[in-house]
């Protein structure tokens, strides 16, 4: 009865590509076709749902509930949302199923309720015409790759269903590759470090190739190592055997992965060549070796022969869909771009006018952008790649750009009035985190700890030195520490191989210090130093420090992370010791238990794809801090220093996929790492930096669905809140603005001095005091005799506000635009203000407002003619700072400090002149702004374009 209903179940099922249909009938339809009893098939189908998530008939219905689920726009859906019970209940009606079997659905099969992509666009721009009935009509590389996801990388429904969801909102958003109307989309998707986007873009390819798209060009990154990987993955995933041997026998075919240990089981495979089973073939303009130029005679990238109809462009469907693919892996190196062009040009622009193509630009934000300052121009306009990227887009005018990067500060920074640069004018997607990643929420704690639970800090972050405060020193680098984590996690994955059935094929270690080759040599000499004076070898060497680790660290986090997902511990040391004989001789195995991946001579890299596992200790610098995936990372030892937040972040190798092991992960960081002639805690940075992008997230989901905006037209902001880190380098900030800041305090001193601006000025303070209620204060500092009067009133935030708004100023440019902003948006910790007017002892005539009098201040304007010296006296300062809560000093006064209060420190100024004479006429009205101190994410600036 077991296989009779699943293949009822399957053949049911089948039928429903459009939707699905009544469930019920189409079983006893198919029963009756295998002789079975169609009732009975329906009772045994409630217990089959119900049984464990191995089941074959439960996971063909979670399969098809999972797709209807998450479908977007088809006709059937009645516009419903996706991945919501009114969705599910949609799905269930058109069923016709019973109660009894959808309260088992939904018991045990509940529709998927995590985080989804965030789409910023103009809605009225999408084309339409990438329809559910067309996907279901041109899927034949996107539904083998699904297969292969799930059989051999072992992906859940939920997480290729989101992967499916996420390609499709990238597909329906670029040209309709058969349409005769030209239109070059610029798209931007963000996803998170080491979180899966090479799969992602796989899934965009493959469906893009399905669709029509007949050139397809990744750039990959700067480096052979990512370059060299991001190729293998596509022709493991998607290329296939069958495209790579082009029709000739493995046995007789000479190819570049003859000695790969992978070949040919682990590469997807179609039974045949795609051209002969209703597809197009995939033809590899790169392999293992990046891009080079060939004789224009010998142009791979010619297409005209497989025309269908000589007498139409390629982009028609006549054409387009006989017309095999071109794929191309290409480095961001001049050398190979150039060879790319020269092979456009070879092809013609009449030819090329008519290619459908799709760029993918990983790591987009790295030498992608133009670094060229605007400003200072002269002969040249772009930087070199990017000038490279502009004019492979110049010459494919049917070219739809995707850029891919987890740090897109760099890309959203790009001048959007550039009408040829890459800015993502068309779109930008935010991808969902996915399930089972281990990313910034798991190592930073951004909320308060549930009680008796380990912060995320105490479970998975590890101080270097120990103690925070200590500065750092060799004797306090806990590298021997990290050394002994790695062996000890080794075993536990050993035991729990045995234990649980899980298997790990790889253990690393991440040691991280510094970019330099020669300091890389350095550290292995000193580690495999290190590692022989362990004394891994000899019981009493080293079972004592690691049973104490085994006890006072690994168990403990074990008990409050790993034991709540099932995952088994020894019960005790003797237990583990077998193990860990068979983890050492893991390690051991090679020269040396250390990699250095570099590019200096001697350096090694590790073969992840090979038969063998990589149980090592790795040592690099930029080559392992963007992009490429290090297999089974357990221990990261940190202390590399960067004044670059997307620098920093792309090194957070420690976030990825942990499966069977997420409570072995530990991060070994610097809290006192040498940055210039000062220290940074790096811990603190990623806590800043990723509580910075976790808010660029949220600002985009908060845009999401507001029909007619564009990235044009809402620039995402880009927030800092580390006072040493810049979002990008320098040279990618040009276009770059400050949108709001927070402070502590600002005195901005180039008011206008100009008649008109004088008197606008001199108007509207003038105003503003006559509302309010002045009252006189002494104040004297704790222990002086000197006492101080002010002049002081009550104001709300609001008329605080306007009056900063509507201040005139010398320059063109309000200073304080950016401040003003974070007052604006409420972001300050402040809801009411004084105004505090020192009364100096007459070094100006005052100025009178009705009948108040208030002394003035004379101050002589610099010779920029913009700008008076400072105001304030650092007395008036200490007591306004200690008004808004500040600890500066303590003061004897009946006004005392306030919560949420800022202050307006208020000089009216008169012009010093030469010979001491004093300018008559209006005052200036000189002013400083006192806030009290935002700690935490409060305190930080936010920039755009």
């Amino acid at each position: 009865m077991s296989d009779t209903l699943e293949a009822i179940s399957a053949q049911a099922l089948a039928g429903m590509t459009d939707g699905p249909r009544p469930l019920p009938s189409a079983i006893r339809f198919y029963a009756e076709q295998l002789g079975a009893n169609g009732k009975k098939m329906e009772l045994e189908l409630l217990k089959r749902i119900g049984a464990g998530a191995n089941d074959d008939v439960r996971k063909l219905f979670h399969q098809h509930l999972g797709h209807w689920d998450w479908e977007a726009d088809a006709p059937w859906t009645a516009a419903t949302t996706a991945n919501t019970i009114i969705r599910r209940n949609r799905i269930y009606d058109l069923l016709r199923i019973d109660l009894s079997l959808r309260a088992v659905l939904e018991k045990q099969l509940p529709p998927y309720q995590g985080a989804k992509a965030v789409v910023i666009e103009d809605p009225k721009q999408l084309r339409n015409w990438y329809t559910p009935d067309f996907r279901r009509k041109h899927n034949f590389y996107w539904r083998k790759l699904r297969q292969f996801l799930a059989r051999q990388r072992k992906i859940g429904e939920d997480g290729i269903n989101s992967i499916e969801a996420s390609a499709n909102r990238v597909i329906e958003r670029l040209g309709d590759p058969a349409s005769s109307e030209i239109y070059q989309a610029r798209g931007l998707v963000v996803g998170h470090v080491q979180s899966g986007k090479t799969t992602n873009f796989t899934a965009v390819i493959a469906k893009a190739i399905d669709a029509g798209y007949r050139l397809i060009i990744v750039l990959s990154g700067t480096t052979n190592l990512l370059r060299n990987q991001t190729q293998r993955r596509l022709d493991m995933e998607l290329v296939g055997r069958e495209n790579i041997l082009r029709g000739v026998s493995d046995q007789d075919a000479e190819h570049d992965y003859m000695e790969d240990e992978a070949w040919p089981e682990k590469f997807i495979s179609y039974g045949r060549q795609p051209s002969l089973l209703g597809s197009v073939d995939i033809h590899r303009l790169t392999s293992l070796e990046d891009f080079k130029q060939r004789d224009a005679g010998l142009n791979p990238l010619e297409f005209e022969f497989e025309k269908r109809d000589r007498q139409l462009p390629l982009y028609n469907r006549e054409n387009l869909d006989h017309a095999g693919a071109r794929i191309a892996v290409v480095k961001k190196q001049r050398e190979r771009l150039k060879a790319l062009k020269a092979e456009l040009r070879a092809v013609g622009r009449a030819k090329c006018a008519d290619v459908p193509t799709l760029i993918i630009d990983d790591e987009s934000d790295q030498a992608s952008v133009n670094t060229v300052n605007p400003k200072a121009v002269v002969d040249k306009a772009r930087s070199a790649i990017n000038e490279d990227i502009v004019g492979i887009l110049e010459l494919l005018p049917r070219a739809n750009y995707l850029g891919y990067t987890a740090t897109p500060f760099a890309n959203v920074f790009i001048n959007p009035k550039d009408p040829k640069d890459i800015y993502p004018r068309s779109f930008i997607i935010s991808l969902p985190r996915p399930a089972g990643y281990m990313g910034a929420a798991d190592f930073i704690d951004f909320d308060a700890k549930e009680a008796g639970r380990l912060s995320n800090s105490a479970a998975y972050v590890r101080d270097i030195p120990k103690k925070p405060e200590m500065s750092s020193s060799p004797i306090d680098d806990r590298l021997r520490e990290a050394l002994d984590v790695f062996v000890l996690t080794g075993a536990i994955k050993k035991y729990r191989e045995k234990k649980d059935g899980l298997g790990f094929k790889h253990h690393t270690m991440l040691v991280h210090h510094s970019v330099s080759k020669d300091d890389h040599k350095v550290l292995v000499s000193n580690i495999e130093a290190l590692w022989r004076k362990a004394g891994y070898d000899s019981p009493s060497s080293s079972s004592a420090r690691l049973e104490r680790l085994l006890n006072e660290d690994i168990r403990r986090v074990w008990a409050d992370r790993g034991q709540l997902e099932g995952l088994s511990l020894p019960k005790s040391f003797s237990t583990l010791r077998p193990y860990l004989g068979a983890a050492l001789d893991e390690i051991r195995k090679g020269r040396s238990p250390v990699l250095m991946v570099n590019s200096a001579e001697g350096a090694e890299v590790p073969n992840f794809d090979g038969r063998a596992g990589v149980w090592k200790i790795i040592v690099g610098g930029a080559k392992l801090s963007r992009g490429y995936t290090i297999e089974g990372l357990t221990v990261s030892y940190f202390r590399r220093r960067s004044a670059m937040q997307d620098t920093l972040m792309q090194m957070g190798r420690w976030f990825g996929y942990r499966p069977g092991y997420p409570d072995l992960v530990r991060l070994y960081i610097g809290r006192s790492e040498p940055i210039g002639k000062m220290t940074i805690d790096l811990y603190r940075a990623f806590e800043a930096m990723c509580r910075d992008e976790e808010d660029f997230r949220a600002q985009l989901a908060m845009y999401e669905g507001r029909g007619g905006l564009t990235p044009l037209e809402v620039p995402a902001l880009v927030f800092n809140s580390h006072p040493r880190l810049r979002p990008t380098s320098r040279s990618k900030m040009y276009n770059a603005r400050i949108t709001w800041a927070a402070f502590d305090y600002r005195e901005p001193t180039s008011q206008a001095a100009a008649s008109s601006g004088l008197k606008t000025n001199e108007r509207i303070f003038s105003d503003f005091i006559s509302h309010r209620k002045i009252a006189e204060v002494e104040v004297a500092a704790t222990g002086s005799r000197s006492i101080v009067k002010y002049k002081w009133a009550q104001a709300t935030h609001a008329a605080v506000v306007s009056l900063l708004v509507r201040t005139k100023w010398d320059k063109t440019d309000n200073p304080i635009t950016a401040e003003i902003e974070f007052l604006r948006r409420k972001l300050a910790p402040v809801d009411s203000w004084l105004l505090l007017a020192p009364q100096t002892s007459g070094e100006a005539h005052p100025w009178k407002v009705g009948t108040e009098r208030f002394e003035c201040i004379a101050r002589t304007r610099l010779e920029s003619a913009f700008r008076f010296g400072v105001y304030s006296s650092p007395k008036h300062l200490a007591y306004a700072k200690w008004l808004v809560g500040g600890t500066e000093g303590e003061f004897e006064s009946t006004l005392k400090p306030r919560k949420q209060t800022g202050v307006l420190l208020f000089y009216p100024t008169r012009e010093l002149l030469e010979g001491g004479n004093i300018k008559g006429g209006l005052p200036v009205m000189g002013f400083g702004i006192v806030m009290p101190r935002a700690d935490g994410p409060g305190k930080r600036i936010a920039y755009s374009v």
